[in-house]
Parts: C-alpha cells; sequence; structure tokens
C-alpha cells in the first residue's frame, strides 16, 4: 500500500464519498503566462465481498479551501526567512499579497501582475457560452474567460507581465425552494486565443440543473476561479548585512542627527517585548557615549551595534506574565549646539527577510442569463427555470459503538432519486496532514501595547468526520426510497450535502465561557478555519479544555445548517487534541500469496501517545473487499502505543478471494477506535507561538547571614562573597555588605501556564569564594522552584 494511504474508515472506500484527483493542463507558450488546472472525480466503491464497479460521479467533494498548514506554514513549522536576492519566487510588497498590487522578480527586473476573471463576450451582446451534446450522451457546457488587471494597477499592468499561477474553477448554484447549495467542478480548462475555456461534462439531470439555475438570479449561480500561487512575503524582520554603506572613518555633522528619529545605523526598531542580550540592559550609544566635547566615549558605539548574526539571536519576545512593556526605540538627544564632527564605526545596515508563501485567492464570477436576452444558451428541450430539481427528506436512524441512537438526514433529488446527499457527524480538529502527524492548531500570542492588552490568537483546522459504516447501512435504507420504473434503478450515490450554516462554540468572554456565534464560512464538505481570540489569563482555560480527555463546555458547540426544508440540523463540534481528524501511522506492507493477506508494520507518527481498544481492518484488490481479522495484538484491553512506537500484525482474509479479484492487495483499518493520550507538554511545545521566548521572569530573594559567612573556624570556612549564578545571564553576589538581593530569574512559561504546582522553577549554580583559599563552583546546576533561596547551599 503507497504510503499516505491510511486514511480513517470513512475516507477510503467503505462508502461512495467522493475523491478528488487534481490533472494540470500545460500551460501556454509564453513563460508568464498561467498554468491551468482543473479537477476530475471518481466516486470510491462501497464495502461489499463481490467485484463492485466504480461508477464517474460529479465532484460535490471539490476542495476549495486548502489546509490551514498550508495556507500558513509558519504556524506549524519554523519559519526560513531569507534575504530577497535569495528567494526564487517573485516579491510580494506586503505581508497580505493579492491582486491590487504589482509583484517584482529578485533581482528587481521585471514586474508582475495577477489576472482577475470574467465572463468573455464573443460578439456584441452574446457571451461566448455554449451547452452543445456529446457523443458520449453527455452534455458540454463550455464558458469562455478573459483575464483583466484590477482598477488599482490597471496602467501598471500594461508594462508588466503576468504573474505565473494556476487557477481550478466550481461551479456553484442553490437548489431552487431550498438553501441547499449544489458544487460542480469543472472538469477540464482549456486555453485558445482569447483566454481560458472552462468545460463541464454533464448528465442530463445536471444539464436541467444548470439551466435551471442560469434563469434565476435566486439561484445565486457562480463560477468560482481559484488563483494559487506562490510568492516571498516580508516576514517584518530584518538581518545585518555584510556591506557597509558608510566607510570607516566617514565623519557626518552631529547636526545632521535629528532629534525625533533614531541614529542613521540604528534604523531597525527594537522588536516589541522584552529582549536578552548578553548584557541585559539596553545600551543607548547617544545617551551614555555623547561627552561635553561632542565626542564619543572610546568602543561604546561599537558596543552598542550586535555582531553579525547577534541581533538574530534576540529576536525572540519575552513574555513577561507580570509586566509586558515595548522597549523604547534609541532617539538622539539634542546636547551639543556646535557642529562637531563624530567618527564612526563601519556601518551595519538591516536588510529585509521574506519567507515563502503560498496563496489561494478566490474570485467569484456572477452566471445568469435571461432566457429572452440570451436564447443561444439554452438548446431545445431546455427545462423552465420552475422546473429546477428539488430535494426530499429522509431520516435514518444509526447507532454508533458507544453511543446512543441518532436519527440522520439525507436528501432525495426528486429529478435523480438515485442521488442522495448526507451530512457528516462531527466536526473535529484535523492533523497536519505530513509526518509528524500533529495537530492543525497554533496559539499566536499579540503582545499589545500594555499588559492588559496582551491577547492570544486561536488557530485551528476544523474537518468533517463521518462513519463510513453509517452510509453504507443508509444505502440499503435508502434503497427503499426509489420509486418503482419497472427497470433495474442505478446504484445509490451519496455525497456530501452543502448548506447554510452557523458555527457556534463555546469560548471565553468576559471571564467566562459563553456560546458564541461565529462569522466563519463552514464547509460541509471540507470544514473551517477556526480563528478566535481572547485575553492571556482565560489562555490556561482553553488549554485545559484542548487536552481534557473529559469533555466540558469550552471548545464545544454546533455547526446549524439550514436546508430551508423544517428546521436546522445539529452537526457537533468537539474540538480537542484526544479525537482528531487525519493520519496516525507511518506503514509498511509485505503481501503474503500463501494465505491471500499481509504482514503490517504501523508506526505511530503522531505527537503522542495512542490507546488502540479496536482495529477493524479489510482487504481490498481492485473493486473487491473482504472483512479481515488482524493477529499479532491483544485488544482485550486498550492497548498503548507510545510516539514512534511499533507494531507487527498480520491482516487475513475472512473467507477466499473471488477468482475474479486482479491487482495488488491493500489492508484498509478503520481507526475510529483509537483515541489520543495527549501530553500537555509536548502539545503545548508543538501549538504555542514560536516567536516567544519559552520562559517569563519571576522575582526571587536570595539571603544569607553574616554568622554564616564567618564560618565556624575551621580553614577554608569564612567566606568573602557567595555568587550566585541563574540560567539567563543572571546574577547576585552576597557578602558581608549585602546580605540580601532580589533577582528576576527566568522560568518556564509552561509551568505557569500549564498550572502546575509552582511558580516556576528555575536553574541555578553556586560559588563559594573564601577568605583564604580556593574558590568552590558547582560542577552541575541546580534546580528550585523557592521564592527564598537561602545561600551557601550544601
Amino acid at each position: 500500500m503507497p504510503n499516505g494511504r491510511l486514511f480513517e474508515l470513512q475516507h477510503v472506500v467503505l462508502a461512495p464519498h467522493l475523491r478528488v484527483a487534481e490533472a494540470v493542463v500545460a500551460p501556454p507558450a509564453t513563460p508568464d503566462a498561467a498554468t491551468v488546472a482543473s479537477t476530475a472525480t471518481i466516486s470510491a466503491v462501497a464495502l461489499h465481498a463481490q467485484p463492485l464497479s466504480i461508477q464517474p460521479a460529479r465532484a460535490e467533494l471539490l476542495r476549495i479551501r486548502p489546509k490551514l498548514e498550508l495556507m500558513r506554514p509558519d504556524l506549524f513549522q519554523v519559519a526560513t526567512s531569507f534575504p530577497r536576492e535569495s528567494s526564487s519566487h517573485p516579491i510580494a510588497a506586503t505581508a497580505q499579497p493579492d491582486d491590487t498590487q504589482l509583484f517584482e522578480s529578485a533581482d528587481g527586473a521585471t514586474r508582475y501582475w495577477l489576472p482577475r476573471y470574467r465572463l468573455r463576450a464573443a460578439t456584441q451582446g452574446r457571451y461566448q457560452v455554449g451547452v452543445v451534446a456529446d457523443a458520449d450522451g453527455r452534455w458540454v457546457l463550455s464558458l469562455g474567460l478573459e483575464r483583466y488587471p484590477a482598477p488599482e494597477i490597471a496602467t501598471a499592468a500594461q508594462t508588466a507581465a503576468r504573474l505565473p499561477h494556476t487557477i481550478a474553477a466550481t461551479l456553484r448554484f442553490m437548489l431552487p425552494g431550498t438553501t441547499v447549495e449544489r458544487r460542480l467542478a469543472v472538469d477540464e480548462i482549456v486555453e485558445d486565443a482569447g483566454g481560458p475555456v472552462a468545460i463541464l461534462r454533464l448528465p442530463l439531470a445536471d444539464r436541467d440543473d444548470v439551466l435551471g439555475a442560469f434563469m434565476t438570479r435566486e439561484s445565486k449561480t457562480t463560477l468560482d476561479v481559484a488563483r494559487q500561487y506562490t510568492v516571498a512575503v516580508p516576514t517584518g524582520e530584518e538581518a545585518p548585512a555584510d556591506a557597509t554603506p558608510v566607510d570607516p572613518g566617514t565623519s557626518i555633522p552631529v547636526d545632521r542627527i535629528e532629534p525625533d528619529r533614531p541614529f542613521p545605523h540604528l534604523r531597525k526598531p527594537i522588536p516589541r517585548g522584552r529582549v536578552t542580550p548578553v548584557d541585559p540592559r539596553p545600551v543607548s550609544p547617544l545617551a551614555e557615549g555623547v561627552l561635553a566635547e561632542g565626542r564619543l566615549a572610546e568602543g561604546r558605539l561599537a558596543n552598542a551595534v550586535p555582531a553579525d548574526g547577534a541581533l538574530a539571536a534576540t529576536r525572540m519576545r519575552r513574555l513577561d506574565i507580570a509586566s509586558i512593556r515595548a522597549t523604547p526605540t534609541l532617539h538622539a538627544r539634542p546636547l551639543i549646539r556646535e557642529r562637531p564632527r563624530i567618527e564612526l564605526p563601519p556601518a551595519v545596515i538591516a536588510k529585509p527577510l521574506y519567507r515563502q508563501a503560498p496563496q489561494h485567492q478566490p474570485i467569484a464570477i456572477p452566471l445568469w442569463f435571461d432566457r429572452n436576452l440570451h436564447p443561444y444558451i439554452y438548446p431545445s428541450g431546455a427545462p423552465d427555470a420552475a422546473a429546477g430539481s428539488a430535494l426530499t427528506l429522509h431520516t435514518v436512524a444509526w447507532t454508533a459503538p458507544g453511543q446512543a441512537a441518532r436519527n440522520h438526514a439525507y436528501f432525495q433529488s426528486v429529478s435523480d432519486p438515485s442521488r442522495f446527499w448526507y451530512l457528516p457527524d462531527v466536526f473535529r480538529l484535523a492533523r497536519t496532514s505530513t509526518a509528524p502527524f500533529r495537530p492543525a492548531l497554533a496559539f499566536v500570542v499579540d503582545q499589545g501595547e500594555s499588559e492588559d492588552a496582551t491577547e492570544v490568537e486561536l488557530i485551528a483546522d476544523v474537518q468533517p468526520v463521518t462513519d463510513g459504516k453509517r452510509l453504507l447501512a443508509a444505502r440499503t435504507a435508502l434503497a427503499a426510497k426509489i420509486p418503482a420504473t419497472g427497470v433495474a434503478p442505478r446504484p445509490i450515490t451519496l455525497e456530501p450535502l452543502l448548506a447554510r450554516s452557523v458555527l457556534r462554540l463555546g469560548l471565553p468572554r468576559g471571564g467566562r465561557m459563553q456560546q458564541v456565534t461565529l462569522d466563519i464560512p463552514v464547509d460541509l464538505a471540507n470544514g473551517f478555519q477556526l480563528s478566535d481570540r481572547f485575553a492571556m489569563d482565560a489562555f490556561q482555560d482553553v488549554f485545559a479544555a484542548l487536552t481534557s480527555e473529559q469533555p466540558g463546555t469550552l471548545l464545544r458547540g454546533s455547526v446549524a445548517v439550514s436546508t430551508g426544508m423544517g428546521g436546522d440540523a445539529l452537526i457537533p463540534v468537539e474540538i480537542d487534541v484526544c479525537r482528531m481528524q487525519g493520519e496516525l501511522f507511518e506503514y509498511v506492507e509485505t503481501p503474503d500469496p500463501a494465505t491471500g493477506g499481509m504482514s503490517v508494520r504501523l508506526r505511530n507518527l503522531t505527537e503522542g501517545a495512542l490507546s488502540i481498544s479496536a482495529l477493524p481492518a479489510w482487504l481490498a484488490r481492485g473493486a473487491t473487499m473482504l472483512p479481515a481479522s488482524v493477529r499479532g495484538i491483544d485488544l482485550s484491553q486498550p492497548l498503548r502505543m507510545d510516539a514512534d512506537g511499533e507494531l507487527l500484525i498480520e491482516v487475513l482474509p475472512d473467507a477466499p478471494w473471488p477468482d475474479d479479484a486482479q491487482g495488488a492487495t491493500d489492508a484498509i483499518f478503520d481507526t475510529s477506535a483509537i483515541v489520543a493520550l495527549p501530553d500537555p507538554e509536548q502539545v503545548f511545545a508543538q501549538t504555542f507561538d514560536n516567536s516567544i521566548e519559552q520562559d517569563t521572569l519571576r522575582e526571587i530573594t536570595v539571603m544569607t547571614d553574616p554568622s554564616v559567612l564567618a564560618g565556624d573556624g575551621t580553614p577554608g570556612s569564612a567566606l568573602r562573597m557567595i555568587i550566585i549564578e541563574f540560567a539567563g545571564n543572571r546574577s547576585v553576589r552576597l557578602s558581608a555588605t549585602q546580605i540580601e538581593q532580589t533577582v528576576q530569574v527566568p522560568v518556564p512559561l509552561m509551568d505557569i501556564l500549564l498550572r502546575r504546582d509552582t511558580e516556576g522553577r528555575y536553574r541555578f549554580r553556586q560559588t563559594l569564594i573564601p577568605v583564604s583559599g580556593p574558590q568552590r563552583t558547582d560542577p552541575q546546576w541546580r534546580e528550585s522552584d523557592l521564592a527564598v533561596l537561602f545561600a551557601p547551599m550544601p
């Protein structure tokens, strides 16, 4: 079985859940032309012991919302920053690029513009839209498109090149009398002399639905064109460059240093938040280095400017829970009335840094064609607008393992009775799609301008989960809903419903939990991206709910689906790291021709341990699937599988393979009974803002006693000084004249935010300097969480 195919059962072949495969059309010959992409789909096959044919189906599951990890890679991995000249992609002027701005090549020699798309006019008063019958009995709908620039850059685009990008298109419309949306993927996009042409190949029922939607504004029909491209965007950070625009020894008049502007070589503002250079006290070259006669103290300015590479080491922002203040930018002070000249050392000019940023930006083209104005679009026999398809609602009960029975809604097409739509079982937090399969969630800290303004932004990818076994059982029950016609009905198809939906979720508001209605687009087939902000003091409650194995009210809620056919359907939303949607294992399969089964080595590639209470399996060969037994593990009690742990099992068919079962053998597993055993420390490390230093400051008192310093009279017992050195480049010195000091020491931020029974543990080393004799220094770091530290320690 190839890597990447071990999905949860409901996303493989137990149910006719549509799978999406992308086909890319070669770009036109011009080097700056867009590469055009289209999407084709096939329906999966149902669990059955007999051979099943794979039937083609329309694309209801087109992914129009890219995964969060692809759009925001900076949230899930250490961002790789680079200077402009190292970029292999065009340069964007802002961190949020769009089609109203121009882009540049890394060397600045070429400018680019991102096209918009609209329907193309073939002749005066006539669009380039065609509906013709194909030889295979399908109907071909073609929509000619043209590119054009945004008005803001219309003039500049005339001398710029088109930005390289790909496009994919989807036709969307509302079914009459409902708020249910149909979504049809464009099968192919070709390029002619006028631009792209979107082509859909439709069966008769789909053709009638589309033409009926074209006739009425209420259908809200649009062609959604998604433009996908990659550019380099500024990170807002800078790195020292090797260039020295100001040569050593160059003199500049002091009066050119303006009172309200930074010193010339320090144009990079100090990052907001607390920084920790080697000397924690900021050095102001003008405040400390300008003498009465207008000269800089020797070496003062040079020490104020970090050497190459040192600036990057100070970029981490320290989140001080007790006090969050912005470090002021160093400004010159007009201390000199004369015009002496200052000798400058070599200047270090900061260079802006960039990161690679994939973009996915859709544009909607409205499609409404009055039948009297555009009769050429509608072939003979096309239905009236009022003859569009409608839906019939059915409910089928299903009892999931360990849960109470629940009625699930299914929606049947009146014009095509063998077509049904379904709703997901639940929405859950997604895992990333590449190993390690970690939570697709991040906490980003905005320190604001004051302690009270500090907020945390929760960003998460949430995806729908559907039990394939439930859909399989529903197919049998729904077969009775197909009207008798005297001929064998077509196989039932089940597709995810798309309808207007509203998300309500338990979130912290005003110091307490509230059910909040969020203005977030919910795609019932692909999920949604959650983004919410709350005060830092609410983070502890949110993180506790995220890692708790016991359900609460925080991060729990529902998606209300409105179909216009009665009351809203409620789909639960459960956001935690115990049950997530996505891959769990890496695996290696070895077929066994003698048994018809295979041995499988599973490796846990998640962030932590897993608890396996059941592991149903099937074997697939071509379109044939057989139930299978798993041997080699004892699941009479839940089995714990640690991170990076492995299991070697045998998967054997419960019945002989049919003679006509051909192809490679593949093992399919139902992983719905596997839950994660979260380690809060690991989850914190993987999800908390990696631009924040992972420690904060805590004040402690270090003290001694004069009698202790005097010693007991034995040689070497009298101490001249005690030095306590703390991790984080802090220290105190105790002596007969200074027997007590307070100091701010760094402690793990995790200790505070995870509400551990401590105010934070710190590390230190003790050095004893006797009146006579050699000094004694701890060979290893000590650790403590005491608020008062008494020295010396044995």
